[in-house]
């Protein structure tokens, strides 16, 4: 008997592990799914050690790129996503939102809702010359020791992504949420 659920086991835990979480594990990317939890963490690269940059709603919609070893999924930085650069490697035009790359060490650091960050992490390293949307500017230490600087936060730059893991995500809308219904409600007189 022991022989046999061992032997049952052996079999039934590849089949587990074979089965797709999230569908996207045979995908063309890219591939548009949707978040399946309530505040489900995107980050600012691929596991838990990165830090969040934004939390996505149940239902939202994202556009995955790929996916990396331990089910982490690169998604299109979500609506109201930024990055930040060094005012100094960036010179404004006539434009209040735009502004053009003068520095070639200038990178794009990976900007959070959730407060300060002891070393932001960039992705991108941006060309001079390269044209930038400017979104609003901050002081901020972009890394560990550093000191607080000017940095103009810009839209996030093409290859830039975020991450979230595919537990969280799945490639149909989750159900909506109904509302529920008192079981005891009164009925009307006819």
């Amino acid at each position: 008997m022991a022989s046999l659920i061992l032997h049952s086991r052996c079999l039934i835990v590849p089949l587990l592990l074979a089965l797709p979480a999230s569908g996207l594990e045979d995908a063309d990317f890219p591939v548009e799914a949707y978040v399946v939890r309530d505040r489900s963490a995107v980050r600012s690269g691929p596991g838990p050690q990165y830090y969040a940059t934004d939390q996505l709603s149940r239902g939202t919609p994202v556009e995955i790129y790929r996916r990396d070893d331990g089910g982490w999924l690169a998604v299109r930085p979500p609506e109201g996503s930024y990055s930040l650069v060094a005012a100094k490697h960036l010179e404004m035009t006539s434009r209040k939102d735009v502004a053009r790359v003068s520095h070639p060490q200038a990178v794009a650091w990976v900007g959070t809702r959730h407060g300060p960050v002891g070393n932001h992490k960039w992705q991108v390293r941006l060309e001079v010359g390269e044209w930038v949307r400017v979104l609003g500017e901050e002081r901020v230490a972009l890394f560990d020791g550093g000191k607080p600087e000017k940095a103009l936060r810009i839209a996030p730059p093409a290859g830039e992504f975020r991450w979230i893991h595919q537990e969280d995500v799945g490639r149909r809308p989750p159900p909506q949420l109904q509302e529920e219904q008192p079981a005891h409600a009164p009925q009307g007189r006819t």
